[in-house]
């Protein structure tokens, strides 16, 4: 769909059918919702396009960031690593750290339920680090806990394990100053 929308230069009415889409009661509708930005977020619009938008995407992904289901959420924190990695502006990106905490309380919601969700979020996180590292720069602390309890948590699959480890060595290669500083990394 959005692959039309956006060849027929209708990117704007397809947006605002997701946002009708993301206020739906089925959880699946808004899922798909999320969906449909996390495509457009990678595909489709120019990092201008993106900042200009920048506020109104946002509402949206707050809001499913507080959906009661899981799924949504997840769905979510792949849209707005999407949104994320699309924008070249850190000043844009540095903008909307503090929902950060957010993105990685649905990590350990999205592994306590599923663990197939949790990799997609981790994935989703590493994607996140890689484009843009240094918006973790206040909530370092924050993902190297939640990546060492993944690691250690030996019902986790080998895989979950090295999805979580990934995302703490992108961020070891893009930014090795903020793991020196974090206290978790001290001894």
């Amino acid at each position: 769909m959005a692959k039309i929308f956006a060849k027929l230069d209708k990117n704007s009415e397809f947006i605002a059918y997701l946002v009708q889409l993301s206020q739906a009661e089925q959880a699946k509708t808004r899922q798909f919702a999320m969906y449909g930005f996390e495509v457009l977020s990678e595909l489709h619009l120019t990092s201008e396009q993106l900042t200009a938008s920048k506020n109104d995407f946002m509402g949206i992904f707050e809001q499913a960031l507080k959906d009661p289901e899981v799924s949504v959420r997840v769905s979510a924190l792949r849209a707005i690593a999407a949104f994320f990695s699309g924008i070249d502006d850190q000043d844009v990106v540095m903008g909307f750290a503090p929902i950060l905490p957010t993105l990685l309380d649905t990590v350990v919601e999205a592994l306590k339920t599923d663990e197939d969700q949790g990799n997609s979020t981790l994935s989703s996180l590493g994607e996140l680090t890689s484009a843009h590292p240094e918006v973790w720069k206040n909530t370092t602390g924050q993902l190297i806990n939640i990546i060492a309890q993944v690691f250690t948590e030996k019902s986790f699959s080998d895989f979950t394990r090295s999805a979580a480890v990934e995302v703490v060595l992108t961020l070891a290669n893009q930014m090795p100053a903020a793991l020196r500083k974090a206290e978790e990394t001290r001894t």
